[in-house]
């Protein structure tokens, strides 16, 4: 197939999310490739493109918007929502979507009926014939996903599996070879999304895994909206090829050349034609090949019309002056009030680095008014009086090296996570040191309490402490789940309250 292809200098403005330090999620990676493979360019005048993913939230676009432009607008192609919860109107405003990933994405963001969906991971085919991988040809293969590597043998046991195959890739030579992998299996039972996605393009039947937890639920219904079907998870081959048995005929795929022609950049003339002809085979009683190149014209068109149109209306926002004096009032107020709060911080910051760990004092505490507070970056609530918690997914601490804990070779970091609902409920913690992962698990609540107390020990890298630059703690805390598998409908927006981290077995200096 087209292999050709890219998008020349305009690659380094597109935001591709991913992890593990240059080994990717082969479904992060695969929006790298698309987009090289297809593009022909010119873009729009769009400041930053997301391709795939499950990127469409409020807290994750405020956080792009504060790295660009005032003015700037982000270009979404393919992508999911994480949950039902619409877009406020300041990030929403900045926001293009031409394509999104499923109906129920569409919908909770009120986006018109006839906005194309369809992960773009389904125009793999496109791209990539499969050759034949003899290590899957006629096997069961199981995909966990990228966080539940570390278990991948258990769970393959458990799920009565051939093999496993990674999720995690670094080339595109080991994409491709991904891709061969899955097209040859007999089943592909995948805890990873776009290893079902893969497995849908291709036609390998195959079915939705639990493993040991649903990551983000609400992407997984999504894209099984977008194909005619729901989300059943199962727990073993078994189970996974009775459900495939029973929903395969009423499976479909959406209409390709739609989502191609919603992408935001110029598309090769012969990708696109080739998936013309395939929507056209697809539903031969459909329009025919003239009438599907008419409304790529158009979907094409109102692309183009809604960049102008966002463009315009947040130039004209910013130029509007403010209603009244009052306005002007309260934002001198406002300025005041944050003016305050950031002299408090630094000085807190500036006593917090005169801070020195060594064996008589390993401690540091986050509690009351602390000075501590101030190494606490992004997603926290600092203004209490007790210990600080976690308002987003993901929270960061910040150690500067001039503490002394690269003298310390162990940390063990006390926390509350917040578990509100029946005893039972659960939710996935992973703490993070300098972007490696070093602890993940499905935390549980078999209290009364709507919070569980931990004690996490964690070896020092030694990279890290050699290295002399400042210590990144990062929190990142899964939705609340309920014994049923159900999402918790309490407010979520608490994770973690940190209370101290205590430094042991230091060194001889």
């Amino acid at each position: 197939m087209n292999e050709a292809g890219g998008l020349g200098d305009h690659a380094g403005r597109i935001k591709f999310w991913t992890q593990h330090l240059g080994r990717k999620n082969f479904g992060d990676y695969l929006g790298t490739c698309l987009a090289a493979w297809a593009a022909a360019g010119p873009l729009f005048d769009i400041d930053t493109y997301h391709l795939i993913g499950s990127i469409i939230d409020d807290a994750l676009q405020a956080d792009a918007l504060q790295q660009l432009p005032a003015n700037a607008i982000i270009a979404a192609w393919g992508c999911g929502a994480r949950d039902g919860a619409p877009l406020s109107a300041d990030v929403a405003q900045h926001l293009v979507m031409p394509s999104v990933r499923g109906p129920l994405t569409r919908d909770s963001l009120g986006l018109p009926a006839d906005t194309p969906f369809g992960d773009p991971g389904l125009l793999a085919p496109l791209y990539h014939a499969p050759s034949h991988s003899a290590r899957t040809s006629g096997k069961n293969v199981c995909i966990p996903h990228i966080l539940q590597m570390d278990r991948a043998e258990a769970l393959r046991g458990r799920a009565g599996a051939d093999m496993v195959l990674s999720p995690i890739v670094a080339t595109e030579a080991e994409l491709r070879a991904l891709l061969d992998d899955i097209a040859s299996a007999s089943f592909i039972l995948s805890g990873s999304l776009h290893g079902a996605i893969i497995a849908r393009a291709y036609g390998v039947p195959h079915a939705f895994w639990r493993g040991d937890g649903v990551d983000i639920p609400f992407k997984w219904a999504d894209f099984a909206a977008s194909t005619g079907g729901t989300a059943i998870f199962v727990d073993t081959v078994e189970e996974g090829l009775a459900v495939y048995r029973e929903t395969a005929a009423s499976l479909m795929l959406p209409d390709l050349a739609p989502i191609l022609a919603a992408a935001p950049f110029e598309n090769r003339p012969d990708v696109l034609l080739d998936a013309l002809a395939h929507d056209a085979a697809a539903d031969a009683g459909g329009p025919d090949i003239m009438a599907r190149a008419a409304q790529v014209t158009q979907i094409r068109l109102r692309v183009h019309e809604t960049v102008a149109a966002r463009r315009a209306a947040i130039e004209a926002d910013r130029r509007r002056p403010s209603a009244c004096a009052e306005d002007t009032a309260a934002e001198a107020l406002a300025a005041a009030e944050a003016l305050a709060a950031l002299t408090h911080q630094l000085r807190r910051r500036s006593a917090a680095l005169n801070t020195s760990l060594s064996p008589e004092a390993p401690l540091i505490t986050f509690e009351n008014d602390s000075v501590a507070k101030a190494f606490l970056d992004s997603g926290w609530e600092l203004d209490t009086q007790v210990s600080p918690w976690s308002t987003a997914a993901s929270a960061r601490c910040t150690l500067p090296s001039s503490l002394g804990w690269a003298n310390a070779e162990q940390m063990t970091i006390a926390l509350l996570v917040y578990l509100p609902g029946a005893d039972g409920a659960h939710r996935r913690l992973s703490v993070s040191i300098d972007r490696e992962l070093h602890f993940d698990e499905m935390i549980v609540n078999r209290g009364t309490e709507d919070t569980v107390y931990l004690s996490v020990p964690l070896a020092l890298p030694l990279r890290s402490r050699r290295a002399a630059k400042p210590l990144m703690i990062d929190f990142h805390l899964g939705p609340v789940l309920q014994p049923g598998g159900g999402r918790s409908t309490t407010d979520e927006m608490l994770g973690v309250a940190l209370s101290s981290l205590l430094f042991s077995n230091f060194l001889d200096q």
